[in-house]
């Protein structure tokens, strides 16, 4: 849980948001789309960070995070 917070409070700061969700709602907004082949490969628990500003900067934070995080699968 506190592993969660951390993630959280580093995606806020970058202005992004972050959500766990389903992976049949995943399958249902790839169907149709390059992205479907990825989503009806999801197992487990799946979390999505979305920007509309700054994609580097989220994904500094993610890529910062995970270093410390051998546990995580990204």
């Amino acid at each position: 849980m506190a592993q969660d917070f951390q993630l959280r409070r580093k995606i806020a700061g970058t202005g992004a948001r972050y959500k766990v969700v389903k992976n049949t709602l995943i399958e249902r907004a790839a169907k149709g789309t390059s992205a479907e082949p990825i989503a009806l490969k999801l197992a487990g628990t799946t979390s999505v960070a979305l920007t509309e500003t700054d994609p580097v900067a989220l994904a500094k934070a993610l890529t910062e995070y995970a270093q410390g995080q051998p546990h995580l699968d990204f």
